[in-house]
């Protein structure tokens, strides 16, 4: 279905921003946020 594919797209797309992130020195607030949880 169409919508599949936008979905898969829209999650690609997260991970490839991520990546991009973490690439320029940056840790994501979710990363962050984890970190801040485990203290």
């Amino acid at each position: 279905s169409r919508k599949g594919y936008w979905r898969m797209a829209k999650v690609l797309n997260q991970i490839f921003s991520k990546k991009i992130i973490a690439k320029l020195g940056y840790t994501s607030m979710l990363d962050y946020y984890l970190v801040i949880c485990e203290n």
